[in-house]
């Protein structure tokens, strides 16, 4: 009688290893997201603050311009092999640059 329990025990566990390996879960392709169609161009906190912004031929980032009270402060960025190398104001009172361009 024991031996008929232990194979039940045995045939049950065998059963459910079974079912589970071809029954478990497998991981769905990930898909890239979709590239935006549009861009952003105005930022409007309000009436008298905003920001703007101004895309080159590659849609990168060219211009930003943000305007507080009535006092606008524009910066122009360059690029280097696709990436931002430099920022600067157009009196240079805000400037920026980066010490390496990453590959």
């Amino acid at each position: 009688m024991k031996s008929f329990t232990i194979f039940n025990r045995f045939l049950m566990l065998t059963l459910a290893s079974a079912a589970l390996f071809t029954t478990s879960c497998k991981k769905d392709p990930v898909q890239k997201p979709d590239e935006p169609n549009a861009k952003l161009v105005k930022l409007e906190q309000s009436a008298g603050n905003y920001t703007t912004f101004e895309y080159n031929a590659n849609g990168s980032l060219n211009k930003m311009k943000a305007v507080e009270g009535g006092i606008a402060k524009e910066i122009s960025l360059t690029y280097a092999n696709n990436r931002i190398a430099s920022g600067a104001s157009a009196n240079n009172a805000m400037k920026f640059n980066y010490n390496a361009v990453p590959a």
